[in-house]
């Protein structure tokens, strides 16, 4: 439970920094932003059966893509 609680917030916290963005520069990125995280929540997807590495205790169990991380700090980091 606490590792749920974990990885929730992870994908929660920096969105809260999304406010101060502007409206402008947020339309702008948005579209390489979405294809970036797609992208390596994909790569990871692979991993899966390449066995490249293996997520223990993901957030949503039938996704074996690390989506907090991908959705959270890793989206938001790259405007």
């Amino acid at each position: 439970m606490k590792g749920k609680l974990t990885l929730l917030a992870v994908l929660l916290l920096p969105w809260l920094s999304i406010v101060k963005v502007d409206k402008f520069v947020f339309k702008r990125y948005l579209p390489v932003l979405t294809f970036s995280s797609l992208v390596i929540a994909f790569i990871s997807e692979l991993s899966k059966s390449f066995t490249w590495w293996k997520v223990r205790k993901p957030l949503f169990p039938k996704l074996s893509s690390d989506f907090s991380f991908i959705f959270g700090p890793f989206f938001i980091a790259n405007f």
